[in-house]
């Protein structure tokens, strides 16, 4: 290259040439997964349904968008969304497995369907992996959840027709979901991001302001299943940073450890009806009648089997 032509050649490669390019993949990006993550936490399904009081026709095509958009992501870097699917092989086998249940589903193209979705949804999973550092992919999720949980709280006070359980369990919080598990589950996930977050870096600290708005969430869905899954995870924090300290004090650690997950496995073998009284629960499994004929349909079958459309949408008859 000539001098002539250098300074023009720099001075199109600067910084400020690049800026608008660059600006603009990575608005599109964060766009992108942004919208993966709220497709795949639901709320584009249940809030229809729930402003419809019941079911909606067509609601498959937010399942389409989703794989649409992790199939983008993947495109953009194939090489590396194989490498990261190589290493959650277990996730790869079982979406295999999902493929050849159809040949013994009760409705094999309902089963190939939701199979295919569960790829495409395993694949944008690897590609984000691919474009994205871990910290920032706890801070996309911990912005979507907690601007989901956000707003489900609100509803849930503010507008209990929208934002509570109306049909069973009244009054239990659900939010933007249809069920007050899937707000439970989703608010103890949001505790986990959020501290993950805030502990990777300091920059993040202000979102820990979720983690009491998370608890109030799972107060408010009654669930139970959430508090243990909350507690659990602030156990793994506590035992992580715990070893870390000393050795003294990750020995101890490790001996109170094994004593309080011998203590709860006896507790749960020895003791489970102390355990479901403590609870509030009981051990019959009152009110799942419906979830064990359903069991019993599969049980039937003589093999394990998916039943996308049976067990799970309400398909074929099953007494």
């Amino acid at each position: 290259m000539t001098d002539t032509f250098r300074p023009l050649a720099r001075k199109a490669t600067g910084p400020t040439a690049l800026l608008i390019p660059n600006f603009w993949s990575r608005l599109f990006l964060d766009g992108a997964v942004l919208l993966f993550f709220l497709i795949h936490l639901q709320v584009f399904v249940s809030l229809p349904i729930k402003f419809n009081g019941g079911p909606l026709p067509g609601l498959g095509i937010v399942w389409a968008v989703g794989s649409m958009i992790g199939l983008g992501l993947a495109v953009t870097r194939p090489l590396r969304t194989a490498a990261v699917g190589i290493l959650v092989f277990p996730f790869v086998a079982l979406c295999l497995w999902a493929y050849l249940s159809s040949s013994w589903s009760a409705d094999p193209l309902e089963t190939l369907r939701a199979s295919t979705f569960m790829t495409c949804s395993l694949i944008g999973a690897c590609a984000i992996a691919a474009h994205l550092t871990w910290e920032e992919i706890l801070a996309r999720l911990t912005l979507a959840l907690g601007s989901l949980m956000v707003l489900s709280v609100g509803l849930a006070i503010a507008v209990p027709s929208i934002g509570q359980m109306t049909d069973i369990l009244q009054g239990a919080w659900s939010g933007v979901w249809g069920e007050k598990q899937a707000m439970g589950m989703y608010a103890a996930l949001l505790i986990l991001a959020s501290l993950s977050l805030a502990l990777s870096n300091q920059k993040y600290w202000p979102c820990l302001f979720l983690v009491p708005l998370s608890f109030v969430a799972i107060i408010g869905t009654t669930g139970k299943t959430a508090i243990l899954m909350s507690f659990m995870g602030l156990a793994v924090f506590v035992t992580g940073w715990l070893v870390q300290r000393d050795l003294r004090v990750a020995i101890a650690t490790l001996w109170t450890s094994i004593l309080l997950g011998s203590a709860t496995l006896y507790g749960l073998t020895r003791g489970k009806e102390a355990v479901f009284r403590l609870l509030g629960c009981k051990p019959d499994f009152t009110g799942r009648t419906e979830v064990w004929r359903e069991v019993e349909y599969v049980a039937r079958k003589k093999t394990n089997n998916w039943l996308w459309l049976s067990c799970c949408v309400g398909g074929p008859d099953l007494n």
